[in-house]
């Protein structure tokens, strides 16, 4: 069961949107597997269960609003926020030990650290003309191109990188340890920074911007001594703008 949690995240997050002859009947047995080792033993707390619900009324609401308004295809997110939020409710009940947060937190890493290797060798090899495998292929020879100094990379995959770079990123400042090299996280966080440039992913640009602003307004989280030196970056960054 715990290597069949992991690989379906590590699936989940990597393929987004594909492989799903593998990934449903792994997501079946997780579920029920969990329905039937914890019957009756449902803890959650007020802030899981009031984000769960907050999801579940936006997108009850969303369903409401398109019905009325006679909007094409109202049904269209409703999987993403009716259904997977419960999905995720039973899944999340699998972590209920610190041991086991742990490797996840360290399944999150790793899958994140493929994702990013991955797309900057794919990169190069569009750059530099050498053959590599395009395990993302959707018949499309517009993956990646490079023009007039910029350059846009289309692969699904960025979009987990915007969740998984700020939990990285507090699990890096806050000194959690994760039996992982922080030497390790701080080279792959630098290789994230290079592949949301290079990608010119804005979503994934504005999250490397704003997560040391959000972590100022964390300072359980962040010393006073980070909190001084990121201070003195963004003071910098303005600075230059202004400029």
């Amino acid at each position: 069961m715990k290597y069949i949690f992991y690989i379906l995240f590590f699936l989940m997050l990597t393929f987004p949107g594909q492989l799903l002859f593998i990934k449903v009947p792994l997501l079946i047995y997780v579920i029920m597997t969990n329905l039937i080792t914890k019957t009756g033993q449902y803890r959650y707390t007020r802030g899981v269960l009031l984000v769960f619900f907050s999801i579940e009324a936006y997108g009850l609401y969303g369903l409401l609003v398109g019905v009325i308004n006679s909007t094409p295809q109202p049904m269209y997110y409703f999987s993403l926020f009716n259904i997977w939020p419960i999905v995720y409710l039973f899944l999340i009940q699998y972590l209920d030990e610190e041991v086991k947060f742990i490797k996840f937190f360290k399944m999150l890493f790793w899958t994140h650290t493929f994702i990013v290797c991955y797309n900057l060798l794919f990169i190069s090899s569009q750059i530099l003309m050498f053959p590599f495998p395009d395990i993302y292929s959707n018949g499309s020879n517009f993956n990646f191109y490079l023009e007039e100094g910029t350059s846009r990379l289309n692969f699904e995959n960025l979009n987990t990188l915007t969740f998984t770079l700020p939990i990285l990123f507090f699990t890096y400042i806050g000194k959690f340890k994760i039996g992982i090299s922080r030497i390790l996280q701080l080279i792959i966080f630098i290789l994230s920074a290079v592949l949301a440039i290079m990608s010119g992913r804005r979503s994934l640009m504005l999250t490397f911007l704003m997560l040391p602003i959000i972590s100022l307004f964390i300072p359980s989280m962040v010393s006073k001594e980070v909190g001084k030196n990121i201070k003195k970056i963004l003071i910098y960054i303005f600075i230059v703008l202004i400029i």
